[in-house]
């Protein structure tokens, strides 16, 4: 019973049944040494997802970032195979938008993107539905 207990203690300091709790420099201590294993544990953490994520970020980096990067530079350079690039400005981007071979392409691009695919996308949904019919013998 509970009652039974009232004077009877676990420690001399304490009653019995309760937890024990620190005061003073030894509970700064303690609170010291939780924090740190803690933040050591956040640190091997952040260690192991960079480990482990370094593979993909070194892939992505080296074969799309960088390729991106280096053709944007390019794309303001007068470059030639095997020469040094010379800086033009937008003098590319001017000669482009000047030039009717790109509108041309936009417009095939455009007509291609409205009809194009949405017919496709309609001639394979026929065809996986025609594909997907129970058949005799298909019941297995």
């Amino acid at each position: 019973m509970p009652g039974d207990l009232a004077g009877v203690t676990d420690r001399a300091d304490r009653p019995a049944g309760t937890v024990p709790t620190a005061s003073g420099p030894d509970a700064e201590r303690m609170l010291t040494a939780r924090s740190a294993a803690r933040r050591r544990l956040a640190r091997k953490r952040r260690t192991t997802v960079l480990a482990l994520m370094s593979p993909w970020l070194i892939g992505f980096i080296l074969l799309t970032v960088y390729p991106m990067l280096i053709s944007l530079y390019y794309s303001f350079t007068n470059k030639r195979f095997g020469r040094d690039a010379k800086w033009i400005g937008t003098a590319n981007y001017t000669l482009l938008f000047r030039d009717d071979t790109l509108i041309q392409s936009l417009k095939n691009t455009a007509y291609l993107a409205v009809f194009g695919i949405p017919i496709r996308l309609i001639l394979a949904i026929l065809a996986a539905a025609l594909l997907a019919k129970a058949r005799r013998g298909n019941g297995f």
